[in-house]
């Protein structure tokens, strides 16, 4: 019976943000940029945790090499945050040509498009990747790069711009690296949101 009320519940959380995901497509679209959009997925995601409030969900990561440390409070994001998110989402977007309106709610269930996050597996950042799609991002990885940097689209030289001052460390894989390395606000949010919407390619 508890394995029933488990399941049920789980159906039910899925519905409501599938429920809240749909209502943000007809905004999402008619948006000039994707700030808006951003804050409204930032604000909205996980309404029974308060800004300000612990929660094993948000992590924190000093450094890169770090590992992630649970049970951290829900992040405010500043507007300067907010922006670099909707930039690094919009450029990766089209340099990849990754439709956004089918990315964006994928996302917005998955993270709700919080950097430092992690579910209790271990699955982390805005793509709640596993180890195994961390893999196999970093096996396509170097096909990536190339095509950012050759890319004369303005989106592609947005992200090489973002990425050369990291050298590169920047373009090393992930997978025998800690999770901080994707989540640490270092390389965040252009490695963390590079890698989710490599995932779904």
């Amino acid at each position: 019976m508890q394995g029933f009320f488990s399941k049920t519940f789980i159906k039910l959380l899925k519905a409501v943000f599938v429920t809240f995901v749909v209502s943000l497509l007809p905004f999402f679209a008619s948006a000039e940029n994707f700030d808006t959009c951003m804050d409204h997925a930032l604000t909205n995601s996980f309404p029974r945790i308060a800004v300000g409030e612990k929660s094993r969900l948000f992590v924190r990561c000093s450094s890169e090499k770090s590992q992630p440390e649970a049970g951290q409070p829900r992040p405010r994001y500043t507007t300067s945050e907010i922006k670099a998110l909707s930039q690094a989402f919009e450029n990766i977007t089209d340099c990849l040509e990754i439709d956004p309106q089918w990315l964006f709610p994928k996302l917005m269930m998955e993270s709700g498009f919080h950097v430092q996050i992690q579910n209790p597996n271990g699955d982390a950042g805005i793509g709640q990747l596993t180890g195994k799609a961390i893999a196999d991002v970093d096996q396509v990885l170097p096909a990536y790069k190339e095509h950012i940097f050759k890319s004369r689209k303005k989106s592609c030289q947005w992200i090489k711009s973002r990425t050369q001052y990291r050298g590169a460390s920047f373009w090393r894989p992930l997978l025998k690296e800690s999770k901080c390395s994707l989540m640490s606000k270092n390389s965040n949010p252009v490695k963390n949101l590079l890698y989710a919407g490599s995932s779904t390619k």
